[in-house]
């Protein structure tokens, strides 16, 4: 299990095996997330490795970010000339989270993760 993020490390952390793990985890519901040989993988519990599912790359591959957005109830998507994406979400309750990243992803994950974050106590 990794460690719960704050909303400044949400907003803050960049793309890659951190982000993944945490959309794993507090969106996906995935359990027992862990690195193994560079690879992010996820177990039914913490002994079993061997043939264990990798981890999406979320923050980085659109196919995979588009899953969050598959969780949510509610999505916008908007992309900065300049290059900045705008990331919108509905998860629960009636209101929206967004997050701004220099990819889609990484702004569905940002938005996603915050939306999740702040409906868990």
């Amino acid at each position: 299990m990794t460690r719960r993020p704050t909303i400044e490390q949400v907003r803050d952390e960049p793309a890659g095996m951190q982000m993944d793990a945490w959309v794993a985890e507090y969106v996906m519901g995935l359990p027992n997330v862990h690195m193994c040989e560079g690879y992010l993988i996820h177990t039914q519990d913490s002994i079993q490795w061997n043939g264990a599912p990798v981890v999406d790359f979320y923050s980085t591959n659109i196919t995979a970010a588009w899953r969050l957005v598959e969780k949510m109830q509610g999505f916008e998507l908007e992309y900065e000339h300049g290059g900045f994406s705008r990331a919108e979400v509905h998860y629960a309750g009636d209101e929206w989270r967004n997050a701004w990243a220099e990819t889609a992803p990484l702004a569905i994950c940002r938005a996603a993760l915050l939306a999740v974050l702040e409906e868990q106590p």
